[in-house]
Parts: C-alpha cells; sequence; structure tokens
C-alpha cells in the first residue's frame, strides 16, 4: 500500500449482477404476451436489438417498444407501458448477484473501504436504483449513483466528479465490464478497472471496443482485492 486510501466504484449489470443471460427467458415470454408466431426467431432478433442499442447508448425501454409495436407480426397490441413493466420485471427477478461478487464486496467492507455502484440509469427515473435494492447490493454500498436519461447525473464522468468531490485525497478504483465506458473517463484520480468477461450478447459490440487508454484488467472480480492491495 502506498498510503493512499482506496474508494471502489463499481458498475452493476455484468460487474455485479448477471442481468445478461437472462434476456434470452425475458423475450421468450414476451413473445408470448405479444401473439408472435415465431417466437424463436424474435428472441434472436430481439437479443441482437439490445446488443446495438446498447453500443448506442439508448437504454430507454420505451423508445424500444413503441416501435416494435408498431410491426404487424404482433398480433396482441398490448399497453406499451405494460410491456416495459413486463421486461423490467421480468430481468430483474431473473438476474443473479455473480458469484463472487458479495465475497468481495463483503471484503471490502472489512477493510473500511468506501464503495458506490456507479451505473446506466436505464432510461427511467428510480429503476436502476430499483433493480440494485433488488439484489440486495444496496445495503453493502454508500451510494448509488445513476447516470443518462432517468439518471442523476448525465454523464459517468459527471457521477465519477460527485465520488472525487467526496474523496478528494483518495485514490478511487472504477471497474466496468465495457471497454466503451472506460474509454470516456477522463476524472484524474480515477483508476480504470476493465473486468474481461465473455460478451453476453450476439456480437457483443460494447465489448468489442479496443481500448483507447491504459487500464488495469481483471478475470474475475476477486482479483481486485489483490489489485486494490498491490
Amino acid at each position: 500500500m502506498d498510503g493512499y486510501m482506496r474508494v471502489v466504484a463499481f458498475d452493476f449489470d455484468g460487474v455485479l449482477v448477471n442481468s445478461y443471460d437472462c434476456l434470452r427467458r425475458v423475450y421468450d415470454e414476451l413473445a408470448l404476451l405479444m401473439g408472435m408466431s415465431d417466437r424463436e426467431l424474435f428472441v434472436e432478433l430481439m437479443l441482437a436489438f439490445e446488443d446495438v442499442m446498447d453500443y448506442l447508448g439508448i437504454w430507454d425501454r420505451f423508445s424500444w417498444f413503441n416501435l416494435i409495436h408498431k410491426s404487424p407480426l404482433i398480433t396482441q397490441k398490448l399497453n406499451v407501458d405494460y410491456l416495459v413493466s413486463t421486461y423490467w420485471r421480468l430481468r430483474t427477478s431473473y438476474s443473479k448477484v455473480i458469484n463472487d461478487a458479495l465475497h468481495v464486496l463483503k471484503k471490502l467492507k472489512e477493510l473500511a473501504i468506501p464503495m458506490y455502484i456507479v451505473c446506466g440509469a436505464d432510461g427511467v427515473p428510480g429503476l436502476k436504483e430499483f433493480r440494485v435494492s433488488s439484489s440486495g447490493l444496496d445495503k453493502l454500498v454508500t451510494d448509488v449513483i445513476t447516470y443518462g436519461e432517468g439518471g442523476r447525473v448525465k454523464t459517468l464522468n459527471d457521477a465519477l466528479s460527485i465520488l472525487k468531490e467526496r474523496h478528494i485525497n483518495e485514490v478511487i478504483y472504477y471497474v466496468d465490464d465495457k471497454p466503451k465506458n472506460l474509454n470516456e473517463l477522463n476524472i484524474d484520480g480515477v483508476i480504470p478497472v476493465l473486468l474481461r468477461i465473455k460478451p453476453p450478447l450476439p456480437r457483443g459490440f460494447s465489448w468489442l471496443v479496443q481500448l483507447k487508454k491504459d487500464v488495469r484488467v481483471i478475470d474475475k472480480l476477486s482479483d481486485l482485492l489483490y489489485l486494490i492491495r498491490s
């Protein structure tokens, strides 16, 4: 240790919670609700759609389902609000805390290292906070700061700036699974850490972006414990 205090900020989806593997199940149930004749094809289509929209940073599912709702392939014309709420209810229910996330968070808490969850807002005010609360992980961190449409601040840099103001003399480690997000970091005193995972979507565009800056890379979340002690 070099004498500096540590602070750790985590992204949520893909870092602390696996909310991607359940998408196939989520869209299959939605296909049934909407009366899609070829549910399997619809699921594959929507996984590809998730892939593209994630890369573009368009997370507002209301805009997604307003577009999809216009398709003549949908035989059950359900209310868009109902479809979006069902999507998030299913995805929240089927998401799972990643294996070593609880161990890492509890260990950092024992070490008195302040922890935060800093993540995209999912396009709806309060939604990501609800999802974090449903996972139970909010009880282990100091605060949950969301950014983007529906979030507390506009950008990831804005969110991390809040942490830097709270922890002026501390080194902040920010852990994310997407190189795209880490490339956007521009805050002094924040060390970017990439948690390398297998892209969970058909092409994984957000995960295939080349890193433009020097970042620390870990293959599992528990490696972070060794990294911040070095």
